[in-house]
């Protein structure tokens, strides 16, 4: 009995230490493969240079710079929150239809504590684009009036019509600077503008006045004196032009041979730009 059994313990040892050595390795070859993870990691890390290039292209002012690298990073990563980085810089450039574009696209994704905030900031590009598409409108309505004019000026001079009469040179001298004065002076308000940030984002209401954020001072306190400056510009510079168109309409001349004339108005900034064509 006893000699018997020997064998059989012997047996059941050697299974168990086989069972041993196995038990370790049958966890591993149970365990699910995981997927690589280094494959994906170089195009995270590249869309992530790309919206670092971004962000200091903005910071240092190269909004279009930075609306390309962060294009690239959206195309790499498609992660829709680089449009509001991209509207942002759009904004920055004056292009309000194309920060529109891109600010509608993030609206449609954000989240909705967002949601209100950013409905504010695209109907105030919704009045920017209204308006400037109004001035672009009176600013080609004007171009065209005044080259009808030179053309009909033209025209009589070809005809021998001028009668030989002389131009005012004190009149000329100061329509031409009084237009530079006053194109000077509309760009200047423009980029204020341009350079104003949004009162839905930068300010909010206090009493009966409003408070502004820290980081948006100097933005505001630099639009308002470029805007300042292009309005004093633009007023000189169209009462010097008129005084100047003034001169030369009054210059002798024969009756017959008056050249045509045409008063144009059109907005300009924070106020309008008048001129006269002869």
């Amino acid at each position: 009995m006893t000699r018997a059994s020997l064998p059989k313990a012997s047996l059941a040892l050697s299974l168990c230490a086989a069972a041993l050595v196995l038990a370790p390795a049958a966890p591993a070859l149970a365990q699910p493969k995981k997927p690589p993870t280094s494959k994906p990691e170089p195009k995270n890390n590249e869309a992530k240079k790309l919206f670092d290039d971004g962000a200091a292209a903005y910071t240092q002012g190269n909004y279009e710079a930075a609306i390309d690298a962060w294009t690239k990073a959206y195309d790499i990563s498609k992660k829709p929150l680089i449009f509001e980085s991209i509207a942002n810089a759009y904004e920055r450039l004056g292009d309000a239809k194309k920060a529109r574009e891109f600010l509608s696209k993030w609206r449609d994704v954000a989240p909705k504590d967002e949601q209100d905030l950013l409905d504010a900031r695209i109907k105030n590009l919704d009045a920017r684009v209204t308006r400037d598409d109004e001035l672009e409108a009176a600013r080609k309505a004007a171009a065209d009036k005044a080259k009808k004019a030179e053309e009909a000026r033209d025209s009589q001079r070809k005809a021998g019509g001028s009668g030989g009469g002389s131009t005012s040179v004190p009149g000329v001298v100061l329509v031409g600077v009084g237009g530079a004065a006053i194109a000077v002076g509309v760009t200047l308000d423009i980029i204020a503008g341009i350079r104003r940030p949004a009162a839905a984002t930068a300010c909010a209401p206090s009493g009966t006045g409003q408070i502004c954020k820290a980081s948006a001072r100097d933005a505001i306190v630099s639009s308002n004196t470029l805007a300042l400056a292009g309005d004093i510009l633009w007023i000189a510079g169209a009462a010097a032009a008129a005084g100047g168109a003034a001169l030369i309409i009054t210059h002798k001349a024969p009756k017959d041979s008056a050249p045509p004339t045409a008063t144009w108005i059109a907005p300009a900034g924070a106020g309008i730009l008048v001129g006269h064509s002869f």
